[in-house]
């Protein structure tokens, strides 16, 4: 009787420890589960803080023009006349003198400076002698025009000017009615302003719009332009005036075509 009873002690010990070895290894795949668990969230979330770190640069941080970060197989905007300079090119009239008269005529004629710089207005600029020096070296006798000669030609770009138009109404009265008490007066009128409650002319918000979605020139660097000719111009502001002359200008003949 007493060896059946340590008999089942002893069984049920075994059964315990079988137990016990189930549980620690349901544990420890439990473990394992939440390591790798663990391992992919720590991954995604030092993922995300490089996309977070990286969209702030982009939005914070300073200008892309200074940036020296470059992403693979995308084009670098700024440095695109170095990329595709060619030194070994030469002026197109200076070329053509280099080839053998027989290539010369086979090949088509170029366009000259004239030719391409046709329609532009041209400025004649002259130079001249002090008065001082207007008087021959040999004798000191006064010297006298005899004509002009061409030295070179310059394209000459000159920059946008900015200006504060004033608008004033000439009034009129009627000099007979003011006689007998009564004042008759008119006043000039253009209509109305371009945009009411601002004080942007037209061709301001056209040359604004021109830049952003002609040029992609951001409100940020197009507030730096207008500092440099004097004007507190924001970014908010330059946004305001493109956001209201859509609505007033643009959306009736959007609604209109469709």
């Amino acid at each position: 009787m007493a060896d059946s009873s340590k008999d089942l002690q002893l069984r049920e010990l075994k059964d315990t420890i079988n137990d016990l070895k189930k549980m620690i290894k349901t544990l420890q795949a439990t473990v394992d589960a939440a390591n790798k668990r663990e391992e992919a969230l720590t991954q995604e979330r030092d993922n995300l803080k490089e996309e977070v770190d990286l969209l702030r640069k982009k939005l914070f941080g300073s200008s892309s023009e200074k940036r020296s970060m470059e992403i693979p197989v995308q084009l670098n905007l700024f440095n695109e006349a170095e990329l595709e300079q060619d030194p070994t090119i030469t002026e197109p009239e200076a070329f053509e003198s280099l080839l053998p008269e027989k290539e010369t005529k086979k090949r088509k004629s170029r366009a000259t400076n004239v030719e391409r710089f046709k329609g532009i207005p041209i400025v004649k600029k002259y130079l001249d002698l002090p008065d001082e020096e207007k008087v021959c070296p040999v004798c000191n006798a006064p010297l006298v025009k005899i004509g002009e000669e061409f030295v070179r030609r310059e394209l000459s770009f000159v920059p946008a000017k900015l200006k504060v138009i004033e608008i004033y109404s000439l009034n009129y009265i009627c000099p007979e009615c003011n006689k007998d008490d009564v004042a008759v007066i008119k006043k000039g009128k253009d209509g109305h302003a371009h945009m009411l409650h601002g004080m942007a002319a037209a061709d301001t918000i056209a040359w604004v719009m021109y830049q952003k979605f002609c040029n992609s020139l951001p409100y940020t660097r197009q507030e730096k332009d207008w500092a440099q000719y004097g004007v507190a111009i924001t970014r908010a502001t330059m946004a305001n005036w493109v956001i209201r002359n859509t609505l007033d200008y643009f959306t009736p003949m959007y609604d209109y075509f469709h």
